[in-house]
């Protein structure tokens, strides 16, 4: 799902996760520290950008698992003309 200045993401539950850290490009944009939440909206884009680098990288006590790559989005506001 996805609006003007945000989207919404969600993925697979990762076995042994107890969080999830949300990347976008070289910078972290949140941390979910519950294992069982497997979706965020993403709050704060820009409009009409392509998100091309979102990953979602899970970690517990041992350390991080392997990324996620999320699905390119572009973030625009939508016109539905309805008759």
């Amino acid at each position: 799902m996805i609006g003007e200045k945000e989207g919404l993401i969600s993925w697979p539950k990762v076995q042994g996760a107890e969080g999830y850290t949300i990347r976008i490009g070289d910078q972290m944009f949140t941390t979910i520290e519950e294992g069982d939440i497997t979706e965020v909206k993403l709050t704060h884009l820009e409009s009409a950008t392509r998100y091309d680098q979102v990953q979602i990288i899970p970690y517990n006590t041992a350390g991080s698992g392997s990324p996620m790559t999320v699905t390119p989005f572009t973030p625009c506001l939508m016109w539905i003309h309805w008759k």
